[in-house]
């Protein structure tokens, strides 16, 4: 099933179900059981059994299953990272970015910072 093209998956609740039968079929592929993936996992069956029904888990639990299927590789396709661009790069070295601004324009904030430049003061 292409998850991308399936129009069944637009909602939270159908695509919760389909990431569970899909973590469901991987385990039996692998051969393991509830309980090997749960010690692996550090989770109780109840939460595996919840995350494989299509119910809500935790983020940590559902990445525990993750690591325990040998899948955690993949978690760059799933959140990608992001490219930043040079001025960025200087922004964040210059004051340790806490938040994202509301002024896109980062080159403005930038000259802003620039003094003009002035003779010194003669004695």
């Amino acid at each position: 099933m292409d998850y991308t093209k399936n129009a069944a998956l637009t909602s939270d609740k159908s695509s919760l179900q389909e990431i569970g039968r899909r973590l469901a079929r991987i385990r039996l592929n692998q051969n393991l059981t509830q309980e090997d993936v749960c010690q692996a996992a550090d989770i109780s069956r109840r939460t595996l059994s919840r995350l494989e029904n299509g119910n809500n888990v935790d983020v940590i639990s559902f990445l525990g299953v993750l690591k325990a299927l040998g899948l955690i590789s993949h978690f760059t396709d799933l959140v990608p990272l992001e490219d930043v661009s040079p001025i960025q790069l200087i922004d964040t070295q210059e004051k340790g970015r806490r938040r994202a601004s509301r002024n896109t324009n980062a080159t403005t904030k930038r000259a802003k910072k620039v003094k003009e430049w002035q003779w010194p003061e003669q004695e």
